[in-house]
C-alpha cells in the first residue's frame, strides 16, 4: 500500500519505527502538501466573500489561477511522499549488491551512484516545488479572508519546513558522493533556490504577523 493512502494515525506509526523509510524526505515532502492545502482552505474561504468578488477582473483572475497552480503543485508534492521512499529504497538495494569481485563492484558502485542521483533528484524537486507554491502564495496573502490569516501563516510554515527538509536530503545525499560535478551542481542549486525561499518565507511570514497584530 502507498504512503499516501495510510491515515494519518498509520502514516506516524510507519514513520515512528526502527526503520529508515519512510524518513525525513516522505515527511518533508507531506509537509509541502500539507501547507499547500491551507493556503488553498484560505482561498476557498476568500473567493466567496463579496469583497473578492468586488475586486478588479485582473486581479480575481490572477488569484484564481495562482489557486489552481497550486492544487497542481499540492498534487505533485503528495506523490513525492513515496516517490521519496522508493528512491532511498533504491539505494538500500543498491547496497546489497554483490562486490566480491572486481567486475561486481563496479557494477555495484555503478547502481549506486544511479540511486543516489534518483534520490537526491526527489527531494530537489520537493524543494522546487515549495518555491513556487510560495511564490503563488506570497501574493495571494494580500486579498485572503481576514478571518483566516493566521491559518494562512501556518501554511506558510509547512511549506517552509517542507523546502528545508527536502534540501536537508540534497545534501546528505550529496555529502560524500564521488562526481565532484554532480555534487556541486545540486549544492549549488539548493543554495539558490534557498536564497528566495527565505526571502519570500520572511515576506509573508512579517505580512502575517502584520495583519494579526491589528
Amino acid at each position: 500500500m502507498k504512503l499516501v493512502e495510510l491515515s494519518c494515525k498509520e502514516f506516524m506509526q510507519v514513520v515512528d519505527a526502527p526503520t529508515p523509510t519512510p524518513g525525513g524526505g516522505s515527511v518533508a515532502a507531506l509537509s509541502v502538501a500539507q501547507g499547500i492545502s491551507l493556503i488553498r482552505m484560505v482561498a476557498h474561504l476568500t473567493i466567496g466573500k463579496k469583497k473578492f468578488k468586488e475586486l478588479p477582473g485582473e486581479i480575481k483572475t490572477e488569484y484564481l489561477k495562482a489557486f489552481e497552480e497550486l492544487d497542481q503543485h499540492k498534487n505533485l508534492a503528495i506523490g513525492l511522499v513515496d516517490s521519496d521512499t522508493d528512491a532511498f529504497n533504491f539505494i538500500m538495494d543498491s547496497l546489497q549488491l554483490p562486490k566480491n569481485t572486481p567486475k561486481e563492484q563496479k557494477i555495484r558502485e555503478k547502481q549506486l551512484n544511479k540511486a543516489t542521483i534518483l534520490a537526491t533528484k526527489v527531494p530537489h524537486l520537493t524543494a522546487e516545488i515549495a518555491l513556487s507554491a510560495l511564490r503563488l502564495a506570497i501574493p495571494m496573502l494580500k486579498y485572503a479572508n481576514k478571518t483566516a490569516i493566521s491559518d494562512f501563516g501556518v501554511g506558510l510554515l509547512l511549506i517552509k519546513a517542507g523546502f528545508e527538509g527536502a534540501t536537508f536530503n540534497v545534501k546528505t545525499n550529496m555529502k560524500d558522493f564521488s562526481d565532484q560535478t554532480t555534487k556541486d551542481d545540486f549544492l549549488n542549486s539548493v543554495f539558490r533556490l534557498k536564497e528566495e525561499a527565505d526571502k519570500l518565507f520572511n515576506q509573508g511570514i512579517q505580512e502575517v504577523n502584520r495583519l494579526l497584530s491589528k
